[in-house]
């Protein structure tokens, strides 16, 4: 009895999934016909509309086929002289001097009036030039003389005992030297650092701008570069440090042997 139940479950079940299938067939077939039959009709009107400009078309061919044999029958061939050109039935004169002066007038002015405004910038350039180099140095100057005051008070301030283990020469190219390469740092270094910066931002900004793709590609070699200036600058600043160090050196050599002239001379 059981069993019977489970049978009639079961095939009632298939009787209703088959239903349900049939329904969803049923469903899938009207949407394709219905697109199928809107397709046919955009078709149907996409030809409409060929159609249409076809026609309009060969209509503005033949209005222009005929403008053109009217212009043909019109048109009378004739030769050009010195002083006139005949382009068709249209005559062109060669202007006088008088007259191709007022005609390039506005040309002239606008030249000018480019050339002020170039010689007004170069101008303002020069001053500003003037002004940033005068204030860099004046700064630096500044900067270098406190620098050295405060140097040459604690040089006053230390031990006697620290004259006989360090050279004279070598804290006079600590004073001047060394400090003057501070002055250049202040004076020239920052300020072609910033403007050399400012000049790399508007550049790359224009690169992207034109052309992007291009732009990236470019920027590819950047992390080389990058990495040629870090090796340069290890190797430079080895290279400065040594100069230094032979600069001081030497300074050493000749305050020892100058200010021991006169003694030198005398058991001579």
């Amino acid at each position: 009895m059981i069993s019977q139940y489970i049978s009639l479950a079961i095939l009632l079940g298939l009787v209703i999934f088959l239903a349900v299938r049939l329904l969803q067939i049923s469903k899938q077939r009207n949407d394709e016909k219905a697109t199928h039959i809107k397709n046919e009709a955009y078709l149907e009107e996409c030809k409409n509309n060929v159609e249409k400009e076809n026609l309009h078309i060969a209509k503005l061919q033949s209005e222009l086929d005929t403008l053109n044999n009217e212009i043909k029958d019109s048109v009378k061939p004739e030769f050009a002289d010195e002083d006139k050109i005949v382009i068709a039935s249209l005559e062109a004169y060669r202007l006088s001097s008088d007259e191709l002066a007022k005609l390039r007038h506005n040309d002239f002015i606008g030249l000018v009036y480019l050339a002020i405004i170039y010689g007004a910038v170069l101008i303002i350039r020069f001053i500003a030039n003037n002004r940033e180099l005068l204030l860099v140095q004046t700064t630096g100057q500044k900067i270098i003389k406190q620098m050295r005051k405060e140097l040459f008070h604690h040089i006053n301030a230390l031990p006697l005992r620290f004259f006989d283990t360090h050279p004279i020469g070598s804290l006079v190219s600590r004073t001047a030297n060394d400090t003057e390469a501070i002055n250049e740092l202040y004076s020239t270094v920052l300020t072609r650092f910033c403007t050399n910066l400012v000049y790399l931002a508007g550049l790359m900004a224009m690169m992207l701008i034109i052309n992007l793709k291009l732009a990236l590609y470019c920027f590819i070699l950047v992390p080389l570069v990058c990495i040629l200036i870090f090796i340069f600058r290890f190797l430079a600043r080895k290279c400065y440090r040594e100069a230094r160090t032979r600069i001081s050196q030497l300074n050493t050599f000749l305050s020892e042997n100058l200010s021991g002239m006169r003694l030198i001379q005398i058991f001579h």
